[in-house]
């Protein structure tokens, strides 16, 4: 198992690089991300002054952190929902994603489907899945790591949802699955121009 975190430092263009899987960011997504930026998403957007002239660099909880709050907007979170996980719960969302991230062994980072652009979909049942819970919950705000054991006998394979007996669903992230074609990409990153010299 991986002992130590990935040591990224990336460009923002290299984070989106990261996030759209080695390729060129569509507008979507430069989109998604300048509005998360205004929700505090990642930690060190808060820290950015514009025209500074300070380069912001990401790591590697930064680029999960981001790669999460895309994934909750595009299965329709409600910003306030995402930010309550990702800003006020951060300390614990970090806890979860290192913890997950240790318990991978090195090898896994190299699996053919990776690096596939979704051509081979993995069938990854042992995942650290992440239950967010949104403002019609009890636990708003919350994050729960649900592990293999955990999950609810009935949960769809390709559609990680969880449906309770008083009918109430929840979306299920697989945070490893999420995290590692991710990560496999920052870790390629080229460099990125920013514009002309």
């Amino acid at each position: 198992m991986p002992n130590t975190l990935p040591n990224l430092s990336l460009t923002q263009g290299q984070l989106l690089w990261a996030l759209e899987h080695g390729q060129k960011p569509e507008k979507l997504l430069k989109d998604q991300v300048r509005y998360l930026r205004q929700l505090g998403i990642p930690k060190n957007s808060a820290n950015q002054v514009p025209g500074s002239g300070n380069r912001v660099r990401y790591d590697f909880h930064d680029l999960v952190e981001l790669g999460l709050g895309v994934t909750a907007l595009q299965r329709r979170f409600k910003p306030k929902d995402i930010s309550a996980v990702l800003v006020d719960g951060r300390e614990d969302m970090r806890r979860a994603i290192e913890l997950a991230w240790r318990e991978m062994s090195d090898e896994q980072i190299s699996a053919d489907w990776i690096k596939s652009r979704g051509t081979i979909v993995p069938l990854r049942m042992e995942d650290f899945y992440l239950r967010l819970h949104d403002r019609r919950s009890e636990a708003w705000g919350k994050v729960d790591v649900v592990l293999p054991g955990n999950m609810n006998p009935e949960l769809e394979v390709f559609t990680p949802i969880e449906i309770f007996e008083d009918g109430e669903v929840k979306v299920l992230f697989p945070l490893q699955t999420l995290m590692l074609p991710w990560v496999a990409w920052a870790l390629e990153a080229p460099p990125i121009r920013t514009g002309p010299k």
